[in-house]
């Protein structure tokens, strides 16, 4: 099966697919990683110690709020690197088949390639749209529909991918600011104010990119409805 889908794929959608699935695969497993030290940190227990998995060491309330804001903020910049990362190459993919002459659908059927090729991110969801290209594509309405699912679904999963890493790297300053010294308060606050900054600008170059690729699929829907009524 995967063997078919390769052999009518271009060679640049190909290499495209192969650079977004690393840049997702990096990306996904930060951010389920990142689930660890935000489930210690927002987890009640009443001790004044605190023990890190995998046999970590043992601290103090204090050091581990410490500890976890500033290991929160590694991962943050690191997940959000390669979050951007996954944008170039679907852009460039998207772009290409852009410039391809439009000849028995062969635009649709790069785009398909490069969906069934890359391996998807925790917030891709436009796997609908490439559904409805191929199976309703005479059906304005579901092609509408899939449209403003994909705009719903894609923020939703935008909202949690980037708002809880933002909640707990703000959960964790708030607990550090009575508790530490104003050294530790300060360095926390810029490295802090750096990771909302990171997640800021991925969430501004998410709704960028999904309002753009909103924007083409309505009229490509339109356009595709009108041809097959006047066909």
């Amino acid at each position: 099966m995967v063997r078919e889908e390769q052999a009518g794929a271009s060679p640049a959608i190909k290499d495209l697919a192969e650079s977004f699935s690393i840049q997702s695969k990096v990306a996904n497993r930060i951010w389920l990683a990142m689930l660890l030290p935000i489930s210690l940190l927002l987890s009640k227990v009443q001790d004044d110690t605190r023990k890190l998995p995998f046999g970590l060491g043992e601290y103090s309330v204090d050091q581990f709020d410490v500890l976890i804001h500033f290991i929160l903020v590694c991962m943050i910049i690191s997940f959000t690197s390669a979050r951007s990362g996954t944008l170039v190459p679907y852009d460039l993919a998207h772009s290409l088949c852009d410039e391809m002459t439009e000849f028995d659908g062969v635009k649709i059927k790069q785009r398909q390639f490069f969906t069934m090729l890359s391996h998807p991110t925790l917030n891709r969801t436009g796997s609908m749209i490439s559904l409805s290209d191929t199976m309703f594509k005479n059906s304005k309405t579901v092609r509408l529909l899939s449209v403003h699912m994909y705009r719903i679904t894609k923020y939703t999963a935008v909202a949690i991918t980037l708002g809880l890493p933002c909640y707990a790297i703000i959960y964790a300053w708030r607990r550090i600011l009575d508790k530490s010294s104003f050294l530790v308060i300060g360095a926390a606050t810029a490295f802090g104010l750096v990771a909302l900054a990171c997640l800021f600008y991925v969430l501004l170059a998410e709704w960028k990119h999904t309002e753009q690729v909103f924007r083409k699929k309505v009229v490509q829907a339109r356009i595709s409805s009108k041809a097959a009524s006047n066909d």
